[in-house]
């Protein structure tokens, strides 16, 4: 899988949360909002400067309310996860940086969507992450050129543009130079989705579950301690099962994974062996009978 998703055009509200950020930033010299004065002067020498409030200390609950519940909608549908910390707004103007570092264990993705009006504006403000054939150099696939270009996968700030990502795989953000005007400065909002848990639409009961999830621990545990497949990856990946109303599997989807294994040919064999147990299960599981149909979003996290 790639190590990162990108949606541009993600928030119905992009333009609202960016102009409530203009009409309290807007004209220094005008009497002041105390909104304006929420910003945190965020910086770890070598690791971390830029300007940081809480987001829902910024925007009306509403407005952060609505970006939220798109969120985890896209999330649990794309991801299997559809909880998330609580918001962070980050404002970047000149000299402001990430250095590299990784994230855990803050959750199985992190979540990057850019209020910036015009990435032209200013140099740098990509969000970095180096690309997973790095971790992985030594062996005979990851050979090859050795530059920046080849090792980072560099992605602009544009307005309305979503990024999630592994927080594991070492990122940052480059600096931002060429501007100190905060409404041309690189804007986000940012967080993490939370360890996943099971999502049930439909008519079916959480207590309906028992005897599949059994049977799931079963074939997981017999993935794992398989002599002759050694499983080898970590991270988290989640299937979609959707089920008719007789209780039999209609159909069965991989949704976004982070599985990573030390070996490209290593994460390879994982997942392949992960769907295919994924398949025999669903092929034979039978959930109670219910009135109508339900779709079972299932995680699973492999540490």
């Amino acid at each position: 899988m790639a190590s990162h998703l990108i949606v541009d055009g993600f928030c119905s509200k992009a333009t609202q949360l960016r102009q409530r950020f203009e009409d309290v930033m807007a004209e220094p010299e005008a009497p002041r909002s105390a909104d304006r004065f929420a910003w945190d002067w965020w910086h770890v020498p070598n690791r971390y400067t830029h300007l940081r409030t809480p987001a829902a200390r910024f925007f009306s609950p509403e407005l952060i309310g609505s970006f939220r519940s798109e969120l985890q909608e896209w999330g649990r549908r794309e991801l299997g996860c559809g909880e998330i910390s609580p918001i962070w707004l980050s404002l970047y103007v000149d000299g402001c940086e990430q250095n590299w570092h990784a994230d855990h264990p803050h959750g199985p993705w992190a979540f990057v969507y850019s209020l910036t009006p015009k990435p032209g504006a200013f140099r740098g403000g990509e969000t970095q992450l180096l690309r997973p054939e790095v971790l992985s150099r030594w062996s005979f696939a990851a050979q090859g050129e050795f530059h920046a270009d080849a090792i980072v996968d560099k992605i602009s700030p544009k307005f309305s543009r979503l990024i999630t990502f592994d927080p594991r795989i070492p990122h940052g953000v480059s600096r931002v130079e060429g501007t100190r005007d905060p409404l041309l400065g690189r804007l986000v909002l940012h967080g993490w989705f939370t360890p996943p848990k099971i999502h049930i639409d439909g008519a079916l009961k959480p207590g309906q579950l028992r005897e599949f999830l059994k049977q799931l621990d079963g074939e997981v545990f017999k993935l794992i301690q398989d002599e002759t497949q050694t499983w080898g990856s970590s991270g988290h990946a989640a299937f979609r099962l959707r089920i008719l109303a007789s209780g039999k599997v209609q159909s069965l989807e991989s949704l976004a994974d982070s599985l990573r294994a030390p070996t490209p040919d290593q994460e390879l064999r994982d997942r392949k062996n992960l769907k295919a147990a994924m398949k025999r299960l669903a092929s034979r599981v039978r959930f109670p009978a219910c009135p109508r149909a339900s779709t079972l979003t299932l995680p699973l996290n492999f540490e």
